[in-house]
């Protein structure tokens, strides 16, 4: 089950990435998933339940059949690499958003 939940993980950091999902923190407080059961997943441990992928189809921009098929293999990887101008701005826009929420606590 490892190379499932290995693929899982980078088909569901690919789509975090499309959805401009800044990171697993900002995915975990959109969907209530447990950060702790998303990394179980990733590590192979258990297959996800089709209930629980429904909670992070929106957050994804994913229906729950992709989410299963990208665990099962069917599902060909979306996203490609980043370049280093989109990593930049990936982690500019994560540095933003926690500056902000700090200034409101």
């Amino acid at each position: 089950m490892a190379e499932s939940g290995e693929r899982f993980e980078t088909y569901v950091r690919a789509a975090m990435h499309e959805a401009d999902v800044a990171s697993m923190l900002e995915l975990v407080r959109e969907t209530g998933v447990n950060r702790g059961t998303l990394y179980g997943w990733f590590r192979g441990e258990a297959r996800p339940r089709t209930a629980t992928l429904n909670r992070m189809t929106s957050a994804l921009g994913r229906t729950v059949a992709q989410l299963e098929a990208a665990w099962d293999g069917r599902e060909p990887p979306i996203g490609r690499f980043l370049t280093d101008t989109e990593l930049v701005g990936l982690v500019e826009r994560a540095m933003r958003r926690v500056l902000a929420e700090r200034r409101t606590e």
